[in-house]
């Protein structure tokens, strides 16, 4: 079983703004497998139960806020029995043009606070990363007013062909590996 995880913040009020890239390639996914999130009573998150390929899947929206996912996500990794190298984990990337993608099959956070709560709470960056490119922040701007905003028009559309690029790029990973995935994603 792999756990696919979309970092994000709860609430319409982050809804299809940058920080969120996570959930809606969760979404997304779910969309395609016609599969519906549900609360968890186990931990603060909303997951989906599918197959993709051969592989049975979680889809997981932490509800804890992006800063804090780590604390959703260890614990689910623990009551299901898998390890940090059975998850896959989306997150937005302002180092990345909008829309682009890079698949990593480990490493550090690279600033960013989603993953850097996943990498003390899990103890190891042992875990895939999908990134989606969001845009860097103009001069000047607050990177939390930055992350925290919607998308131009034309942003917008790049960051919809990256969505669904992600989407892919997850399946192709569960079933083709993220070595592959590497060589034809990024």
């Amino acid at each position: 079983m792999k756990i696919v995880v979309g970092l994000g913040n709860p609430g319409r009020e982050y809804e299809r703004t940058r920080h969120n890239v996570g959930f809606e390639v969760m979404d997304r996914l779910a969309a395609g497998e016609d599969v519906r999130f549900r609360k968890s009573w186990r931990v603060n998150a909303r997951i989906a139960k599918t197959s993709l390929g051969p592989e049975q899947v979680q889809l997981v929206k932490p509800q804890g806020y992006m800063n804090r996912s780590g604390e959703v996500v260890a614990p689910l990794i623990r009551k299901l029995g898998k390890r940090a190298s059975d998850l896959i984990v989306i997150v937005d990337d302002i180092d990345l043009e909008c829309g682009r993608i890079r698949i990593r099959a480990k490493g550090g956070a690279g600033g960013h606070n989603g993953l850097k709560s996943m990498i003390g709470c899990l103890g190891g960056e042992e875990f895939t990363r999908i990134r989606v490119g969001v845009g860097p922040r103009p001069d000047g701007e607050n990177l939390v007013e930055h992350v925290l905003s919607a998308f131009t028009a034309e942003e917008r559309r790049k960051v919809d062909q990256g969505i669904e690029q992600a989407v892919e790029a997850v399946i192709h990973v569960i079933e083709e590996g993220v070595e592959s995935g590497m060589n034809r994603f990024n």
